[in-house]
């Protein structure tokens, strides 16, 4: 990652480079967030640390099996006292049809505790796993990671419903059904990792973007960012600098602005790479400019001259100054299907071109043979020699 690319990031924030994007909130809320993100990594290490290496996590953990056995045996109780009933009862009387209604109740009760501690062992292995490597991410509400970390090492009370929901409880959460219990946001690595790619290929171009490459970058920076929870990752995670892009928290946990958040995120990227490029290419001018002086630069230094007053006339809608100068049967004509645009031919050779756009006036100095050391350094050429170019961009 180039250093101007992480300055310009920290410009985008608002942060210098004293601060840190912990001054986007409190210090108090700051220094809460450290002490709960310190306490989970603290109680899933000791969790995982009292486990035997090669031992899956239990179905029912220790903790809880006498909770689960005392249940059972109750249910179970009930089950058998029923089924008393209903041989005692006449078959098809409503008595009978209730006790068994309250058999299948009962049975159902079993599943559905049965589904809910596999699920609970699925979950807790997956939260277990990813904050132990170090992937939650830090777009996580704080308070929510607490009462994960709480409930996945087992540190809180549980209690088992009528119907076989799972309850977890203590004195600070209160009760809270497991069905109920908050999603958290994982790091998006794959997804930085394309960031962190795109802004490679922007750096290499040495040139600034065209509206045409911006779009595309958008593209994908939208694309990728269709899921919510990547879209907080990008904000929030240390990928790039340290605190992501630095946006309030509020900003963050508010669902009902999440397209707004989208919007500020693939912004801010897209401005990255803007800027990359553009860092990319005046690095690369610096390196030095073209100062030749025998006749042939000095000719083509003046045909080049020429092009460059006739494009500034096609920015003002005027094609005839360039045509005038253009060798061959070199034409620029109006594109009838939109205002403002050329179709630049080149013998059999065309393509459209754009006057706002300074990069596509490479298409003209190619088609006229101006050696690419000699272009405006407003742009070098999009890959290839003149020729190739040419043809890579024609119909």
């Amino acid at each position: 990652m180039a250093l101007e690319t992480k300055q310009y990031l920290q410009d985008l924030s608002g942060i210098s480079n004293q601060e840190t994007p912990s001054k986007n909130i409190t210090d108090d809320l700051a220094l809460k967030e450290k002490m709960i993100k310190q306490e989970n990594n603290n109680r899933v290490n000791a969790y995982l640390d009292k486990l035997p290496d090669g031992v899956p996590l239990a179905k029912v953990p220790p903790k809880y099996r006498g909770d689960v056995q005392n249940w059972a045996y109750g249910k179970k109780s009930e089950i058998a006292k029923l089924k008393v009933a209903i041989k005692n009862s006449e078959a098809g009387s409503p008595q009978n049809l209730q006790y068994r209604e309250q058999v299948q109740k009962l049975e159902g009760a079993f599943e559905n505790l049965n589904n809910q501690m596999t699920n609970f062992h699925s979950y807790k292995d997956e939260y277990l796993n990813t904050s132990y490597a170090g992937n939650l991410s830090d777009a996580n509400n704080p308070n929510k990671v607490d009462l994960l970390s709480r409930t996945y090492t087992d540190q809180m009370n549980m209690l088992i419903d009528n119907d076989g929901n799972l309850v977890f409880s203590d004195e600070e959460a209160g009760m809270v059904k497991f069905n109920d219990l908050p999603d958290y946001t994982v790091k998006d690595n794959a997804a930085a990792g394309e960031i962190l790619n795109m802004n490679e290929q922007a750096f290499k171009s040495k040139a600034p973007l065209s509206k045409g490459q911006e779009q595309i970058y958008r593209l994908k920076l939208n694309k990728m960012m269709s899921n919510r929870d990547t879209v907080k990752s990008m904000a929030m995670d240390d990928f790039i600098m340290e605190g992501g892009l630095g946006l309030p928290r509020e900003l963050i946990y508010d669902n009902s602005r999440s397209d707004e958040l989208r919007e500020i995120v693939v912004n801010s990227y897209l401005d990255m790479f803007k800027n990359t490029a553009l860092e990319s290419y005046n690095n690369n001018q610096s390196k030095g400019k073209f100062t030749g002086g025998s006749a042939s630069s000095r000719k083509y230094s003046a045909r080049l001259n020429n092009i460059n007053a006739g494009w500034e006339a096609l920015g003002q809608g005027d094609p005839s100054v360039l045509n005038r100068t253009l060798s061959g049967n070199d034409e620029l004509v109006p594109l009838e299907e939109e205002e403002g645009l050329y179709t630049y031919y080149n013998g059999s050779k065309e393509v459209v071109v754009d006057p706002n756009d300074p990069n596509d006036l490479q298409y003209i100095l190619a088609g006229q043979n101006i050696p690419d050391d000699m272009w405006p350094k407003t742009q070098k050429p999009r890959g290839g020699d003149a020729q190739s170019l040419i043809e890579k961009y024609s119909e």
